[in-house]
């Protein structure tokens, strides 16, 4: 899943007023319903394989062992 924001012809004020409404309201509100339904973060999981990371993934992958 992926948030669009800012399409249109907006000011500047309602574009910075979109983003931050986003950012403060949007974005959160979908973490809760994910962690309600346990669904497991980007950060967590391979998207492409729907893997959990492990630490062996994230050092020979570049991901996010301790040397990066």
């Amino acid at each position: 899943m992926f948030f669009w924001d800012g399409d249109g012809a907006m000011t500047h004020d309602d574009a910075m007023r979109s983003l931050r409404l986003m950012g403060e309201e949007v974005i959160p509100a979908v973490r809760e319903i994910a962690k309600d339904l346990e669904l497991p973060s980007s950060f967590e999981v391979d998207t492409a394989t729907g893997k959990p990371y492990t630490l062996a993934t994230a050092d020979t992958e570049g991901g996010h062992g301790e040397d990066d």
